[in-house]
């Protein structure tokens, strides 16, 4: 978990510090020691193109925690065919 929580903080590198610390603090309670890793690359992904595609004009811390539960809403609806708890997570791209 702490590999992909560094992987997407660096994803995220555009985006000022207090508000990417948000994303990254509001993404680790959220997945809370998650290791689907195609959950999680679901979850980056979708959090990424959220975040590109939201209100600019919006408080951002709100519209932050929005896009963080909305990108885990998402990626938590995809249905997969298998659930692997112990393989290792490749790096998020």
């Amino acid at each position: 978990m702490e590999t992909f929580i560094n992987e997407l903080e660096s994803r995220l590198a555009s985006i000022p510090l207090p508000e990417r610390r948000l994303f990254v603090l509001t993404t680790e309670k959220l997945l809370n020691n998650e290791k689907d890793c195609r959950f999680l690359e679901r979850y980056a992904a979708r959090l990424l193109e959220l975040n590109e595609s939201a209100e600019s004009g919006r408080d951002s811390f709100g519209r932050i925690l929005d896009v963080c539960i909305e990108a885990y809403g998402d990626a938590s609806r995809v249905e997969y065919a298998s659930h692997s708890a112990t393989t290792a997570c490749p790096p998020v791209r």
